[in-house]
């Protein structure tokens, strides 16, 4: 073979090679380009602790989905191993399924699209005078949770720190809540006897009296329901109890009549302050979700 052929065969080899490297390059190339990796992470953004004769805490957890496809049947639990769980409040997505004990709640979803996000704020009780970390286990079809990476730049740094800080300031009404009832709940045990407003007050069983009213408002489920539950139960207890449930079912009949109700019964019973405060609360947050405004005002 000439030395000129040679070279010819060379470069058609070299071209070959060449272009062989290109090809699985580029497809390689594409191929991670129009990759859609699931990423299933959370980020703990607050530990918060308040001191006080009841101390309180607050643990926040956002989960979210930071890849470019959709995750489905999300499944997960905060646990928590030295706090009690009082309250949960989940901000932007709301579960379609959760379940709580004593130191640990469970949430799934069905799915949650890229970018999404949802935060789990917990109302705890510390057993410890440092609230620990909690344990998160985050999983869906085809992708396991994992801690949000902290490392990727000054953004990164920023965008916690205002989570954070939303996250708190979220969770602080709760706290207030949380504590005004225990605040009402001290005052109640050290009176010794209800402040009576007028002769015509009506001191009872408090129970009954409260269904005798439900009843006088056609709120004869709730009348019948209430006469079976404890008799320790009292007045603000109730109102929780009743407001909690007529929210839940969204009717809004129910509503208007569980307002007169509660205007009614504080009108009717001898009550002491602090419950009144709590029952004129529960009947605000029932004119809200009327869209009364001013009703909830007064």
């Amino acid at each position: 073979m000439s030395e000129k052929g040679g070279s010819r065969w060379l470069a058609v080899i070299l071209s070959a090679i060449v272009s062989g490297i290109v090809g699985v390059g580029s497809g390689y190339a594409v191929n991670r380009l129009t990759e859609k990796p699931a990423a299933l992470t959370y980020d703990i953004t607050s530990i918060q602790a308040f001191p006080g004769q009841e101390r309180v805490g607050i643990v926040a957890v956002r989960i979210s989905n930071s890849g470019k496809k959709e995750l489905e049947n999300i499944d997960g639990t905060i646990t928590l191993p030295d706090a009690e769980i009082r309250e949960v409040v989940y901000q932007g997505l709301t579960p379609q399924t959760t379940n709580r004990d004593r130191s640990s709640v469970r949430f799934q979803l069905p799915f949650i699209n890229p970018t999404e996000a949802f935060s789990v704020q917990l109302l705890v009780l510390p057993s410890t005078q440092v609230l620990s970390e909690p344990k998160v286990d985050l999983r869906a079809r085809g992708a396991v949770g994992s801690p949000l990476e902290r490392d990727k730049g000054t953004k990164s740094v920023f965008a916690s720190i205002a989570t954070a800080v939303v996250a708190t300031l979220t969770a602080i009404p709760l706290v207030a809540v949380f504590l005004v009832r225990k605040e009402m709940r001290s005052v109640r045990d050290t009176i010794s006897a209800f402040t009576v407003s007028a002769s015509t007050d009506h001191s009872g069983d408090q129970r009954d009296v409260f269904a005798f009213v439900l009843g006088r408002h056609n709120l004869l489920e709730e009348a019948n329901l209430l006469r079976q539950w404890p008799r320790e139960l009292e007045y603000w207890s109730i109102s929780d109890l009743l407001t909690e449930r007529w929210l839940s079912a969204a009717d809004q009949g129910r509503i208007r009549d569980g307002i007169k109700a509660f205007d009614e019964l504080v009108q009717y019973a001898a009550i002491a302050d602090s419950s009144i405060c709590a029952i004129q609360l529960n009947a605000a947050k029932l004119s809200l979700a009327l869209s009364d405004a001013e009703t909830a005002k007064q």
